[in-house]
């Protein structure tokens, strides 16, 4: 009987909750970031980073006969999503990309991306209300990248209206490599 009485006492409790504040409780702990994936067998999974450096991805199978268009997600994670949109501010972040080259890594060999191999149209991009990811397009021009180039452009989230970015994971190096004919 006692058992019974704790169990209703619990369902009633947590019924009676005023959401408002529930869900001011839950956005105190969100925050926004780049989510790192990699294409492998058809589904983007999560990959570890370079242990002990920076946030390296090297985008998987890209056709260097074409330009693609490559979209860089901004992220809200949290319990609930969010309550209203979000302005995410996307920007270069070059000194990544110089400590990268300091520690003398593998891949410590790549250069920044110039500007005639993409183009980013508008930095600035909206996770809509309700959802959770926006997108950054980022045109890469393939086809023009010379063979045997490796290639980063670094990026990081630069501001966000609402929340608090997870300094760890807010910026990202995306890295290109055009093998050899």
């Amino acid at each position: 009987m006692k058992k019974a009485i704790i169990l209703i006492s619990l369902i009633c409790g947590i019924f009676s909750c005023d959401d408002s504040k529930d869900i001011e409780r839950f956005e105190e702990y969100m925050n926004v970031y780049i989510p790192f994936t990699i294409e492998k067998n058809s589904i983007l999974q999560t990959i570890p980073l370079v242990k002990n450096s920076v946030n390296f991805v090297e985008i998987p199978n890209l056709n260097f006969a074409n330009d693609t268009l490559f979209l860089l997600g901004a992220y809200c994670g949290g319990m609930v999503a969010p309550s209203e949109d979000l302005k995410v501010e996307f920007s270069f972040i070059t000194d990544s990309l110089v400590s990268l080259q300091k520690k003398n890594v593998p891949q410590s060999v790549y250069r920044q991306l110039p500007e005639d191999y993409y183009s980013i149209e508008n930095w600035n991009v909206t996770i809509p209300k309700g959802h959770e990811n926006g997108y950054l397009p980022v045109n890469l021009k393939l086809s023009q990248i010379p063979a045997g180039s490796k290639f980063i452009l670094p990026i990081q989230i630069s501001k966000v209206s609402k929340y608090d970015l997870d300094l760890e994971k807010s910026f990202i190096l995306l890295a290109i490599h055009k093998p050899d004919k």
